[in-house]
């Protein structure tokens, strides 16, 4: 997340230091309220997401968003592919 404030330079939590005092890992690990607190106030002030429901209290247009679709495309990975793909799996886990 401090990478993300880094490059928007969203003053003061884009310097190191602050971001450790206010947010960082050490303050977390503490599980302040205030500090998680402070890091969901920053998430949701960068993050805009609405529903439908609430498009449509403000008077937006909900039939045009269409429903979500998920397409899912088999493939084949080949031998070194596979490799690949299930070390990463198993890393991942």
């Amino acid at each position: 997340m401090h990478s993300l404030i880094k490059f928007l330079r969203l003053k003061p939590f884009d310097d190191a230091k602050t971001w450790e005092f206010w947010i960082g890992l050490k303050t977390l690990s503490k599980l302040t309220a205030g500090s998680s607190e402070r890091l969901h106030t920053i998430g949701k002030s960068l993050i805009l997401r609405r529903t439908k429901a609430e498009v449509g209290e403000v008077g937006g247009d909900v039939p045009s968003i269409p429903p979500k679709t998920v397409t899912d495309i088999p493939i084949t990975l080949s031998h070194a592919e596979r490799q690949v793909y299930d070390h990463l799996h198993e890393f991942a886990a």
